[in-house]
């Protein structure tokens, strides 16, 4: 046997335990573990940083030296899939613009290589929990700042880590990815911090999701549609592919959970699923639609006075709790949209200190053992939560039994 061949079996090996554990579906989170092996997961920053141990390392360096105080790596190594007639980042650069003079506030489009921009907390105040934010803003621009990395050093101020996502736009300048492309970035977000996990030390049974706005609709629809991945599949050579892309908790902040017409603007559809789309579009890329009672836990902030209207959460909330999820939702009479976490002295934003006695309730806020020896346990609460979810699905089950019209 060849080095390279021993060196692939032992990344096979690593990578189906690793798929195992995720399949935990442990929600509060006790006794999870850091693992401290992991393969190396290589992402571009430059010509040749990588998410493993130098990758790392690399990170914190750059973290400490930028003025965002984070390191921007790529999500696809050497490009997206399926996209050979994308042009390239050099070709056709990201646009960027500044939209406030006194403070760093940034709309970015024209994006073509996806990236991960990774904040990590001290070690010594590290709890093990990573967060993976998307930010919004219409589907035609990233609000990258105000939703993007000023959430990130909230989170890091708990001892959480995060990763700022900037996925392909589904319109980019003279050209249309669709609403696939960024679901598939999402995806591979998650995928590819699980599988480095013990390298970022973070569980991978401790990664969330947070969406925004139009982030928000990535989130809750990869969220309620995730993937356990294609480690059965030969041909899927990609090892990150093989691993769970299903979050561990869902955070949404002022979402569109509904493509319908009365809940989001035209403007957004057309932005999303282009100038031509049918009801089916509609309802296949609704969040809403698509809530099952094996989703995370989740926490949804609106404001009743947003143009976005608050139903879209109020709706998604009813649907998790049809579903016998566990969800938190907090409607504020003032706030608007779009405000992130920024102090705008009204009472709506005074929802990031409910998320964060919701993490603490949740237990991500916890600082875990970086221990290789214990396994992951379930609480009695999880446990309740499942047997709860499936009581849900047999009622689902016999209704829909009962309304099956008989021949």
């Amino acid at each position: 046997m060849t080095y390279k061949g021993f060196i692939l079996i032992l990344q096979i090996l690593w990578c189906m335990e690793v798929c195992a554990q995720s399949q935990n579906n442990g929600r509060i989170f006790e006794n999870t573990s850091v693992k401290s092996s992991s393969p190396k997961v290589e992402v571009k920053n430059g010509p040749s940083s990588q998410v493993g141990s130098e990758g790392l390392k690399e990170a914190q360096q750059q973290a400490g030296n930028s003025p965002i105080g984070s390191a921007e790596l790529a999500l696809w190594l050497p490009a997206p899939p399926d996209s050979p007639e994308a042009p390239t980042q050099t070709s056709s650069p990201v646009q960027v613009n500044h939209r406030s003079e006194t403070k760093m506030d940034r709309a970015l489009s024209n994006i073509h290589a996806p990236t991960l921009s990774f904040h990590l907390p001290p070690a010594q105040n590290s709890t093990g929990t990573m967060v993976i934010i998307c930010p919004g803003d219409e589907f035609s621009y990233l609000a990258i700042d105000k939703e993007g990395h000023d959430v990130a050093r909230w989170l890091n101020s708990m001892g959480i880590a995060a990763a700022v996502l900037k996925y392909r736009i589904p319109r980019a300048l003279n050209y249309s990815y669709g609403p696939d492309k960024p679901l598939e970035d999402v995806r591979r977000s998650i995928r590819a911090i699980r599988s480095a996990a013990g390298d970022f030390n973070v569980s991978p049974n401790r990664i969330g999701l947070m969406g925004f706005s139009t982030g928000g609709l990535l989130a809750a629809l990869a969220t309620a549609t995730y993937q356990e991945g294609d480690r059965e599949k030969a041909e899927t050579q990609d090892l990150i592919d093989r691993i769970s892309c299903k979050p561990d908790f869902l955070i949404l902040a002022y979402p569109v959970t509904s493509l319908e017409d009365r809940y989001v603007p035209l403007s957004i559809k057309r932005n999303f699923l282009g100038d031509r789309f049918t009801y089916k579009d509609v309802r296949r890329y609704s969040p809403v639609y698509h809530v099952n009672p094996d989703m995370p836990p989740a926490f949804i902030m609106h404001a009743t006075d947003d143009p976005l209207t608050s139903e879209n959460s109020v709706i998604f909330y009813l649907a998790l709790k049809q579903a016998g999820v566990r969800a938190d939702l907090h409607i504020y009479s003032e706030g608007g949209h779009g405000f992130g976490v920024s102090k705008t002295g009204l009472y709506a934003a005074s929802w990031k200190d409910r998320c964060a006695d919701w993490l603490q309730a949740l237990g991500a806020t916890k600082p875990i053992a970086a221990t290789t020896a214990a396994q992951p346990q379930t609480s009695s609460l999880t446990q309740r939560s499942r047997a709860r979810a499936a009581k849900m699905r047999q009622r689902m089950l016999e209704r829909n039994q009962r309304a099956t019209p008989r021949e």
